[in-house]
């Protein structure tokens, strides 16, 4: 889209996160809600942007919850069909 500008999470985290290291590949510990929340205060100086990005957020979260019940419950239901050994 025209004016917009799409980075990864861990673009932001880097540049807004005191003491992030985008390079650690396994048991990142530094993608907690509250450095989520900290990057877009720094990111969105107007206050209105920051409450705007903090609901999106939020909504976003409580889709994919949604969608990770809504797998759970398919995936529970299948596997009571018939017993069967559970791979994961």
């Amino acid at each position: 889209m025209d004016g917009w500008n799409l980075f990864h999470g861990n673009q932001s985290l880097a540049g807004l996160v005191i003491r992030y290291d985008p390079a650690t590949r396994f048991r990142q510990s530094d993608h907690t809600l509250s450095n989520i929340l900290l990057a877009l205060d720094r990111t969105f100086t107007n206050p209105d942007g920051r409450q705007k990005n903090k609901a999106r957020l939020a909504e976003y979260l409580v889709l994919v919850s949604g969608l990770a019940r809504e797998f759970v419950i398919a995936f529970v239901r299948y596997n009571l069909q018939e017993p069967r050994k559970i791979r994961l």
